[in-house]
């Protein structure tokens, strides 16, 4: 379209469009989410090129638009302003055409549509962000053409006004007075020198052939390079209740700074000047100027909290350059790469139906409460099929669903599944895990806890008298899991070694720390190190106690029951059987010295409708904001499980007995530190003295 577009090509276009959605996507039911998203935005260029017909079909109504400018050629002026999204869907139809599979009913009808698209992501994911790219451009131009037209209209009653007015005399009416004074407009703020000298340096990387100097900055390709890096801004960006979550990812807000610049380049250039504040390049301009406004009126309200300096400037330089790569050259971006701040802490083998495909499933953590969650696809019969989706996870307000504890009856299947919810509770994103053990490792990533003990089928009763004499005050049947806090390390060729009595996960994670660091004052809290008029210290807590979770049902509301093994909680062997000899007891007892630090939390409503609300993430390490918020059963004296068998029994002794054990030995070395940390800090502010004695 280097030659412009008639009102003509771009009913055809809009044909095209919608042969293509008709054809491939309105049967798409269960159809995979990308292949959904690309009929999507396919669906919406067909309505967005509507609205540009609909305008150019007034345009050539309206003679005084002509002559504005360069805009002689209006068709040449729009083509040029949002590209040729005539090839982008030749290609669409071409490779949908090629690629799609249908699934027929016995009539014969088209029943459903599956994404048969193999080997073709890179190009599937370049067609969507191409179509996509072309709608956004649309849209920019759209609305300051349409307001055009309405100011076009305004003039025309305003100039009817002043002939009444000249014909009746003045004072025919207080609209002579002229138009109110507006708002002062908001002014896009200043770009830091050490961001802009960046952007400066990439010019010269993937550089047009229309680009020479900054002075003479390209319309068509900067127009492109802003409205690229527009979709991927912080116009995206969704924030969330808590401060932390209203922090854009770093990429995002310097794509905003990005687009910034590129438009200051763009209104100083010698090449805009020359179109005309009246032209459509002005006003698509002055659109894209008012939505990067709008942005940072949400920083300016709190709404946004940008990232650190330090964090944009330790982005690679490929994040800041200007120009935008031919979308048939650019490569589908490997979203399992782990990035900048973050560290890989799990990779699992997921289930697949389809023999030779294998899909990954990798979790990043970028801090203690936010994670991303990656699946990758992969066909040993084509190598060039690759298929990846990712997820992010935030547990102070994503719900985690252990699907896989769901209490069951014993001659139940036990899935392996879990799901990830909103706060609203809506679902969001769903995994079948392999087996068992791979579902105590996701748990363990999300949560921050080893699962030593994982066993079904165990029956729970609390009494607040004696359990010899006095009825339970309740009972139900589910999952117990024994936990020790122990958070994944980062994936390395060193494989992790196994917990035993002698070797303490809480001192191995601050050994380093503790050997290295110059203290002079200690204070509470979790492992960092603090500055204050004394000098640097390491402020650091108690360890993290052991955990008993109970997975189960109580008031037909799904529950857990949760129980911190401090130092107080034994199991009391004469409360059973199993002192006697040639008894099977498959009974264990727990109770506290002091008292059963027990809570509860319960699902909001009953059975398969509270699912949604049953969220394990309350309980992760470092603690939930809404952990403080759970029931305490304080009248709660003794804890009583009965396993299947004696087997299962004898395990959870062991291994209650070995995470006492830890825990003990955490403790120990842990007061012994402060000790030495203390006779350290005694020595430091000790008075000096010199040869002669004094001090």
């Amino acid at each position: 379209m280097a030659f412009g577009f008639s009102v003509g090509d771009i009913f055809k276009t809009i044909e095209v469009a919608d042969r293509i959605y008709e054809k491939c996507f309105t049967k798409a039911n269960g159809a995979d989410v990308q292949y959904l998203q690309f009929g999507k935005e396919i669906k919406s260029l067909s309505e967005n090129l509507s609205r540009l017909r609909k305008i150019f079909e007034d345009h050539i109504q309206v003679p005084q638009w002509r002559g504005h400018g360069h805009d002689h050629d209006i068709g040449i002026a729009i083509s040029e302003l949002t590209g040729d999204f005539q090839k982008t869907l030749d290609d669409c139809d071409k490779l949908l055409s090629d690629q799609s599979r249908f699934r027929r009913n016995k009539a014969g009808f088209v029943d459903n549509v599956r994404w048969w698209l193999g080997g073709t992501e890179t190009q599937v994911k370049s067609l969507r962000e191409r179509v996509h790219f072309h709608s956004t451009k649309i849209i920019f131009i759209t609305k300051p053409v349409e307001l055009k037209l309405l100011f076009e209209i305004k003039g025309a009653v305003d100039g009817l006004g002043a002939l009444w007015a000249a014909q009746v005399g003045p004072g025919a009416g207080s609209a002579q007075a002229g138009p109110a004074p507006g708002p002062v407009p908001e002014r896009l703020p200043f770009i830091p020198q050490h961001l802009e000298s960046r952007f400066v340096n990439t010019l010269r990387c993937n550089t047009p052939a229309s680009y020479q100097r900054l002075e003479d900055f390209p319309l068509k390709e900067g127009w492109d390079a802003l409205v690229s890096h527009w979709q991927e801004s912080t116009v995206n960006f969704v924030p969330g209740q808590y401060q932390n979550q209203k922090i854009p990812d770093e990429t995002q807000y310097l794509n905003l700074v990005k687009c910034t610049w590129i438009l200051h380049a763009i209104t100083e250039s010698s090449r805009f000047r020359e179109m005309g504040p009246n032209s459509l390049w002005a006003r698509s301009i002055r659109e894209a100027e008012e939505s990067i406004v709008n942005e940072y009126r949400r920083i300016r309200l709190g709404q946004l909290i940008p990232p650190e300096d330090d964090a944009i400037s330790r982005l690679p330089e490929a994040c800041f350059s200007i120009w935008m790569v031919d979308h048939d050259t650019v490569g589908l971006p490997v979203l399992a790469d782990e990035r900048i701040s973050e560290e890989k802490i799990l990779e699992l083998v997921l289930p697949n139906p389809l023999g030779t495909r294998t899909s990954t499933l990798t979790i990043f953590r970028k801090s203690d409460n936010e994670m991303r969650i990656v699946c990758t696809t992969t066909d040993e019969q084509n190598e060039a099929f690759r298929e990846s989706e990712g997820y992010k996870v935030n547990t102070d307000s994503t719900r985690f669903i252990p699907v896989y504890a769901v209490p069951k009856s014993r001659d139940s299947t036990v899935t392996n599944n879990v799901i990830f919810c909103n706060s609203q509770g809506q679902s969001e994103m769903e995994y079948s895990l392999g087996c068992r053990n791979d579902v105590v490792k996701f748990q363990r990533a999300m949560l921050g806890y080893k699962v030593n003990l994982d066993t079904a089928n165990v029956v729970w009763s609390t009494y607040s008298r004696s359990f010899r004499f006095g009825k339970a005050e309740e009972l139900g049947n589910g999952r117990i899991q024994i936990w020790q806090a122990k958070p994944f390390p980062r994936i390395s060729s060193t494989p992790e070694k196994p917990s035993s009595p002698t070797s303490s996960s809480y001192i191995q994670s601050q050994a380093s720390s503790l050997a290295t660091t110059k203290l002079t004052l200690v204070a509470s809290g979790n492992a960092s190190e603090i500055s204050g008029r004394g000098g640097t210290g390491l402020a650091f807590s108690s360890p993290e106690l052991p955990v008993l979770m109970v997975y189960t049902m109580y008031n037909k509301k799904y529950t857990f029951l949760h129980l911190r093994l401090d130092r107080e909680v034994f199991i009391n062997d004469k409360a059973c059987d199993c002192r006697k000899a040639g008894k099977s007891c498959r009974r264990v007892v727990i109770e506290s010295k002091d008292k059963l630090d027990l809570k509860r939390f319960c699902a909001r409503d009953e059975s398969e409708k509270g699912l949604n609300t049953w969220d394990l993430a309350r309980f992760r390490s470092p603690r939930h904001p809404s952990f403080r918020d759970l029931e305490k059963l304080s009248k709660t004296k003794y804890l009583c499980l009965e396993f299947s068998d004696m087997s299962e029994r004898v395990e959870f002794q062991e291994k209650f007995s070995l995470v006492e054990d830890l825990r003990d030995l955490d403790y120990k070395e842990y007061h012994n530190t402060l000790s030495r940390l203390g006779r350290r800090a005694d020595y430091c502010d000790r008075p000096k003295t010199n040869a002669s004695g004094q001090s």
